[in-house]
């Protein structure tokens, strides 16, 4: 699943979403639909939970090699291990 945080857009648990992820160095849009399963406003902003039903075919791969990237960095910056070179 997914944290989002929306602006202008009326959502409600259960109800169906599809959103569009822009990554990094990639003009084209990655089509994520999947439920919103929970609501809650945040000192004014919308945070909903969207559990993933489905994403474009092969850009799956894209979503996770990006997020494992970031992970990798954050990981190293705040980790006191040394980390095996890439």
């Amino acid at each position: 699943g997914v944290r989002l945080v929306v602006h202008g857009v009326a959502l409600s648990k259960g109800s169906v979403a599809a959103v569009n992820v822009y990554l990094p160095g990639n003009d084209k849009p990655v089509l994520v639909k999947g439920k919103i399963v929970w609501v809650k406003n945040n000192k004014g902003e919308l945070e909903t939970g969207l559990t993933i039903e489905s994403i474009d075919k092969g850009k799956k791969s894209d979503i996770l090699d990006y997020v494992y990237g970031e992970w990798r960095k954050k990981n190293k910056k705040n980790s006191k291990w040394i980390s095996p070179p890439d």
